[in-house]
């Protein structure tokens, strides 16, 4: 079900990722992508959250459904590629 409601949470989620709080991102993503799960943007922003806190399998997840839902994400491609190298 797609609900435009997903913004809100997607704009606090990334004040709170540019804040360096990324375990309150990551939570405010996970509201965005129940709410629509078609959205690359939230799943590489939740990505570079799980990137900062060592998650990198996780990352690399999130990266990867980013680009799944959107082939010519460049921002995702980049930030897949940098996680393979940790």
């Amino acid at each position: 079900m797609c609900n435009k409601n997903y913004s809100k949470f997607f704009e606090i989620g990334l004040i709170k990722l540019n804040n360096n709080e990324f375990n309150e991102a990551i939570e405010l993503f996970n509201k965005c992508i129940s709410l629509n799960n078609k959205i690359s943007e939230i799943y590489s922003n939740r990505g570079v959250a799980y990137n900062n806190l060592g998650q990198y399998d996780k990352a690399v997840d999130d990266y990867l459904n980013a680009i799944k839902l959107n082939p010519n994400f460049s921002e995702a491609l980049c930030n897949l590629g940098v996680t393979y190298n940790h």
